[in-house]
């Protein structure tokens, strides 16, 4: 569905649709070097407040880093080129997050709930 690196990869398209079909809540990846938050989608990347799925990568663990292309699409909401981590807190109705970068600073908090 969509990428920070370039735009939409149809290729992964099948998996989105199964994952929006089955109301999945949120998608962590990390092959990307960057840490990117996006809005909550559907598997055309159209925000979907009510049923879209929230997609965060968070390959910032240490090899190098980069920020999302220019011509992403859709763009990140957040978007940094920073070292750190993802801490996701999980209840059983939602979840509590926040990036935190390698020197202890939170850089990006969201909430979130479950589709039901």
């Amino acid at each position: 569905m969509w990428t920070a690196t370039a735009n939409n990869q149809k290729s992964t398209q099948p998996w989105w649709n199964l994952l929006y079909q089955y109301h999945t809540d949120v998608v962590l990846n990390g092959h990307i070097h960057t840490y990117a938050r996006f809005a909550f989608l559907n598997p055309t990347g159209q925000v979907d407040n009510t049923n879209g799925i929230r997609e965060v990568v968070v390959g910032t663990g240490g090899e190098s880093l980069q920020l999302a292309a220019a011509n992403a699409n859709p763009f990140p909401l957040v978007n940094f080129r920073t070292f750190g981590y993802l801490k996701m807190i999980l209840h059983p109705t939602g979840y509590d997050a926040q990036f935190i970068t390698s020197a202890g600073v939170v850089k990006d908090s969201f909430s979130g709930t479950c589709h039901g």
